[in-house]
């Protein structure tokens, strides 16, 4: 399986983006620290696994409404297809689009997985820094043991297992121990036995006691249900005693009701309808009174207006004539405007031609002819000569820094030099470090003998201690199985005795072989003694030269760069030189066929143009004017005299005898015609309005009067104070009425509905009656609380007898609660076998597929370790019961990993988990994901580290996530995606 794409809608801070992946070859993601590298890792995952609903909480995204993504993903066998994930959609459940177009689920996807998940994703195709921190966190006795966990499974989940069983089988028994729970269970049953032997047995006269205790409590039972019974019924007869009188009022209500009529027709809120109609009938009267005497004004009016309006001929010329006004209004301010404009023209034209520098006169303007091609080309020749200015002169800054540049880089150059050691200085300091190193060495070889002494003698005394603990533990269970006669407690005693004696065998042999391979002795070369001070010297001295002989190097090369761009110089100059002599040529050219220019400089041109062009534009409008303004004045002379005309005709004399006064008269005519038409029209609004109103007005009247009709038909009445009376009845009958509800309402608190009809339809009881059935009562109820009373005092002498039997009962007691805990006993017992039994399979099957797979991952571990060491250990040992996991360096020496610096540890590590993950790809191919795992790297082994996944990658996919630039450095750029450039949205 190869990674091609992902697509993330909404993830933790990553929303709507897209990253595309290196199928074939190592890809490397670059993002500083927060840039969401974690983030994307547990994308990925999601995608390929899924996650519970709780934790899928914690990924959701703050800016965006969806959760979830998709993958594309290359398998040989399928080909590419694509798994897409979403929160909201079918619970977390994968969709997968195949080539051919298919869409399949989440069983699809899991049988392309093959049984893999993300524990085991995590366990061998995947680690980082955290990983590697986990060693740290262990001591030299445990990391042997962990490190064979880290190569069967691909993690330290089988050292966690093996520490939880010890642990849940100490919580259950040690052989001193107090705490542990059968340990605590044992104590408790020696307590129990004891209480059972010093009880004697009174169980004849407890359970005569009981019997009688049983039937006094039965007879009292009896006696409290007669005397609420007795009660019961001496609260019914108080309650009718005290309801006679309401029984009497409510019979007399109902006799009051029969004398009304069963049904009294009359409408629903008859009265305020009926007072409603007429309050609206008043004011509808009022208004038709008015609206009456208006429509008579109305019409008055009407005939006065027809008689003052024009005739319809008379009105049409003089609205025809008056359209005409605007135009010879227009035709007289039109014909001054142009008077005084040609004025102003041919003062600013003498004007322009007097402000121009040259001998240039307004005839010469007649044949002359400016083009927008002459402007482009006085334009172009003016920017091309100050940009050839402008270049002239940055060129010449440019030498200026060249020729600086080159005196400060040759002197530093020179400087750098002098600081730089010669080869033999250089051998000198570098053997001086190695000397130091090699005895450094030689201490931490003895201090690991001192460590493996005090190791030995903490592993006897733990072999002693479990060897005395399960001798004691098979002796309680022999004393247990004594006790309570159990045939298997012989037996477990027999099994613990055995396990013990084995172990103390095992641990003694152990420790003899361990013995054997620490008194081999470790040769140490001959070195002459260096100090720290001495090699702290050397390698300051060493960093000097090398940064001096960095820095040389790199003077050189800006000096060379120099040189070149002292080239580029002169031929930039050359050219513009050229370009210098044709835009000469192209002015001279211009001022031979524009002479006025030989006296204008060339940054004028532009500006000259666009004067002379303005002085040409005026000149030509000023023609069009002056022909506008004669053809106008014989035209304004044919409007006054069909005026003057009309006003003789119609008789209209006028002393002012100009035409605008001719139209003002018109003008006054016309409005006052205007003004009579529109009260006109205004009147004839208001008389339709008025007979509407009228309409309107007696349509309401006669459906209120309608509407009066019906409410006294449905009172059946032809009149209005029968309305009335028939409204007096219906309310008396309503308050008999109300009445009999009241008295109702009172006797439902007392008796249920059923009982008040019963009451009165026969209620015949009175006062002495139900005072004589309240006394009888009375007196039977005294005698059965008497005889209560007496049981009491009998059942109070019963229990009394049987407290003083109680140790009977705690003694029966205690032999149920002996059997429960001896039972348990049996269960925790029971418990603590499988436990055992199961830390026993563990190690058995742990050692099972040790022998399986170890021989096969320590091969490949050896040879990954070697490259990333540079061939500086050759091999690597499995761990075994007498010693950890060690390294065999090229000259032959073992090395324990606690002997290891901290990055060669972190080096072994690495090649143990590729190793894993060579080794279990005969079922999975999976892209190996590794985030920031090498920072205890200096550059060498940093180097050989992406050397290593490089060859890696050819065969299988590697996703590397860092924010370390100097891993990036080493790598072809196509492979690297930076998070803050490369990701892009969707």
């Amino acid at each position: 399986m190869k990674f091609i794409r992902a697509k993330i809608y909404g993830f933790a801070k990553w929303h709507d983006y897209q990253i595309d992946f290196q199928p074939d070859d190592l890809h490397v993601i670059y993002g500083e620290n927060e840039s969401g590298k974690s983030s994307l890792q547990q994308f990925i995952l999601f995608i390929l696994f899924g996650l519970q609903p709780k934790k899928r909480a914690l990924y959701r995204s703050k800016t965006s409404g969806k959760m979830g993504g998709s993958l594309t993903v290359y398998e040989e066998s399928v080909g590419e297809y694509t798994i897409e994930r979403l929160d909201e959609v079918r619970n977390g459940a994968a969709k997968c689009l195949l080539p051919n177009g298919v869409e399949t689920d989440e069983v699809w996807l899991k049988n392309r997985l093959n049984g893999m998940n993300r524990q085991i994703y995590q366990s061998i195709y995947s680690f980082d820094a955290l990983d590697l921190n986990t060693l740290k966190t262990l001591n030299e006795e445990d990391l042997g043991e962990v490190l064979l966990g880290v190569s069967l499974t691909g993690s330290i989940d089988i050292y966690a297992v093996e520490k939880r069983l010890e642990s849940k089988i100490n919580e259950l028994f040690k052989p001193y121990g107090k705490k542990p729970v059968i340990n605590q269970q044992l104590d408790y049953l020696d307590e129990l036995t004891d209480k059972v032997h010093s009880f004697k047995s009174q169980e004849k006269k407890y359970n005569e006691k009981t019997a009688d205790l049983d039937e006094t409590k039965n007879k009292i039972a009896e006696l409290e249900h007669t005397i609420r019974e007795k009660n019961r019924k001496l609260l019914e007869t108080e309650k009718l005693r005290q309801a006679l009188p309401n029984l009497r009022k409510l019979n007399n209500h109902k006799n009051a009701l029969k004398t009304y009529p069963k049904v009294i027709p009359f409408p629903e809120n008859g009265i305020k309808r009926w007072e409603a109609v007429k309050e609206k009938i008043l004011p509808l009267k009022s208004e038709h009174k008015i609206l009456q005497k208006n429509l008579s004004e109305y019409k008055y009016k009407m005939d006065e207006i027809k008689n003052s309006l024009l005739d319809e001929m008379t009105y049409r010329e003089l609205q025809r004539l008056l359209e005409t006004r605007s135009t010879y209004s227009e035709q007289v301010k039109e014909i001054n405007n142009l008077e005084n404009k040609l004025k102003e023209q041919e003062i600013s034209l003498k004007n322009e031609m007097n402000n121009i520098d040259t001998n240039l006169a307004l005839e010469d303007l007649e044949g002359l002819s400016l083009t927008y091609h002459t402007e482009n080309t006085w334009n172009q020749l003016n920017e091309e000569t100050q940009k050839i200015q402008f270049e002239q002169e940055k060129l010449t800054q440019e030498e200026a820094v060249l020729l600086r540049q080159e005196k400060e880089l040759s002197s530093s150059l020179g400087s750098y030099q002098e600081k730089q050691l010669s080869p033999v200085q250089v051998d000198e300091l570098s053997n001086r470090i190695t000397s130091y190193e090699t005895t450094h060495n030689s201490k931490l070889v003895n201090k690991q003998t001192v460590n493996f002494e005090a190791f030995k003698h903490k592993k006897e005394r733990t072999s002693f201690h479990l060897f005395i603990g399960s001798l004691l533990i098979g002796l309680i269970f022999s004393l247990i199985g004594f006790s309570i006669e159990r045939t298997w407690s012989y037996g477990i005693a027999l099994v613990l005795l055995v396990i013990g004696t084995v172990q103390w065998l095992v641990a003694k042999q152990s420790i003899k072989a361990m013995d054997q391979l620490m008194n081999h002795s470790f040769e140490n070369d001959d070195a002459i003694p260096v100090t720290l001070e001495e090699k702290k010297e050397a390698e300051s001295l060493l960093a000097i030269h090398d940064e001096a002989t960095s820095k040389s190097k790199m003077m050189e090369d800006k000096l060379q760069t120099n040189n070149i761009e002292k080239i580029k110089w002169h031929e930039r100059h050359e050219i513009i030189v050229q370009k210098a002599i044709r835009i000469d040529e192209s002015i001279a050219q211009q001022r031979k066929l524009f002479p006025i220019l030989e006296s204008i400089e060339l940054t004028n041109w532009p500006s000259f143009y666009h004067v002379l062009k303005s002085i040409l534009k005026q000149k030509q409008e000023w023609v069009r004017n002056v022909e506008k303004l004669d053809n106008l004045k014989e035209e304004s002379l044919s409007i006054p005299e069909k005026v003057t005309t009309f006003l003789n005709k119609k008789n209209w004399e006028i002393e002012d005898k100009a035409t605008v006064s001719h139209f003002t008269f018109l003008v006054e005519q016309k409005k006052k015609h205007d003004d009579f038409k529109q009260q006109l029209v205004q009147y004839t609004t208001w008389k339709k309005a008025a007979d509407e109103q009228i309409s309107s007005v007696n349509q309401k009247l006669q459906t209120f009067q309608q509407e009066l009709e019906n409410l006294m038909k449905l009172a059946e009445t032809e009149t209005e104070d029968g309305f009335y009376q028939k409204h007096a009845l219906l309310e008396d009958k309503k308050q008999a009425e109300a009445k009999e509800a009241d008295t109702l309402e009172q006797l439902d608190m007392i008796f249920s509905k059923e009982k008040i009809s019963e009451l009165v339809a026969g209620t015949s009881l009175d006062n002495t009656q139900i005072e004589e059935e309240q006394k009888d009562v009375r007196g039977k109820l005294k005698l059965a609380e008497q005889e209560l009373e007496e049981k009491r005092r009998q059942l109070a002498s019963l229990q009394a007898d049987l407290n003083n039997m109680e140790s009977s009962e705690e003694h029966s007691q205690t032999m149920h609660r002996f059997h429960l805990e001896n039972a348990e006993l049996v269960k925790l017992i029971d418990r603590w076998a499988v436990l055992k039994s199961a830390k026993e399979m563990l190690a058995e099957t742990k050692n099972n597929y040790r022998d399986k797979y170890m021989l096969r991952i320590m091969d490949q571990t050896s040879d990954f370790f070697s490259i990333l060491t540079n061939n500086a250990y050759t091999h690597v040992f499995a761990p075994s019961m007498e010693r950890l996991i060690q390294v065999e360096s090229a000259d032959r020496l073992r090395y324990s990993v606690n002997e290891l610096s901290q990055g060669t540890r972190d080096q072994l590590y690495i090649s143990l988990r590729l190793a894993i993950s060579e080794v279990m790809s005969d079922s999975h191919n999976m892209p190996f994901i590794i985030d920031d795992a090498f920072v205890h790297f200096d550059d060498s082994r940093m180097e050989q580290m992406i050397n290593l996944i490089t060859a890696i990658s050819a065969n299988r996919q590697v996703v590397l996530f860092t924010c370390k630039k100097e891993i990036i450095s080493n790598i072809n750029k196509r492979n690297i995606t930076h998070l803050t450039e490369s990701i892009r949205k969707i």
